[in-house]
């Protein structure tokens, strides 16, 4: 299995509900994604992001095929538009 987490900062905290509500909005609609679930960070904190989503798919090749999925595609474009900074960890869970 693997796990996809991107760890997701804004300058303008009202774009966390709408980033939230659009990375949901892709459960059941992408075969390759297994699992989906978005965290909103609730500490004031400079370390602390505003955004966590976790993803697992069957194999790395999945990974690849939702990075380049129509559904998942505006979705990924879209935060990009409106997040000041974003992590991402990819990992082989054994």
């Amino acid at each position: 299995m693997i796990k996809h987490i991107v760890f997701f900062r804004f300058d303008d905290k009202k774009e966390v509900e709408e980033v939230k509500r659009r990375l949901l909005d892709m459960d059941g609609k992408i075969d390759v994604l297994k699992y989906i679930e978005v965290g909103v960070n609730f500490l004031e904190s400079d370390r602390n992001y505003d955004l966590c989503l976790t993803t697992y798919f069957g194999s790395k090749e999945d990974l690849k095929i939702y990075a380049d999925h129509e559904v998942h595609v505006p979705v990924k474009e879209y935060i990009k538009s409106v997040a000041s900074s974003m992590a991402c960890v990819d990992y082989e869970v054994i």
